[in-house]
C-alpha cells in the first residue's frame, strides 16, 4: 500500500484569527478511525488548501447503501 493525501480546498471569505479545525475520518460502521484538531488557526482571506497524508489508508472494495 501506498500513502494517500486528501486535499481539501476551501475558500476563507474573511480572514479567520484564533479559530478552530477539526476534521474526523470514520469507517462504514461510523467508528472514528482517525481525527485530527488543532485552535488557534489562523486562514488569510483566498483559496486554501488543507491536505492530510496517511501512510496508507486500508479501504474495502464495494458499494456504499444507505447513503
Amino acid at each position: 500500500m501506498e500513502s494517500v493525501t486528501i486535499k481539501i480546498v476551501v475558500e476563507v471569505s474573511k480572514a479567520i484569527r484564533h479559530g478552530h479545525h477539526g476534521i474526523a475520518l470514520r469507517n462504514l460502521d461510523q467508528q472514528i478511525i482517525w481525527a485530527w484538531a488543532a485552535d488557534d488557526v489562523d486562514l488569510p482571506m483566498g483559496t486554501r488548501e488543507l491536505c492530510y497524508t496517511f501512510p496508507m489508508l486500508p479501504l474495502r472494495p464495494g458499494l456504499i447503501r444507505g447513503t
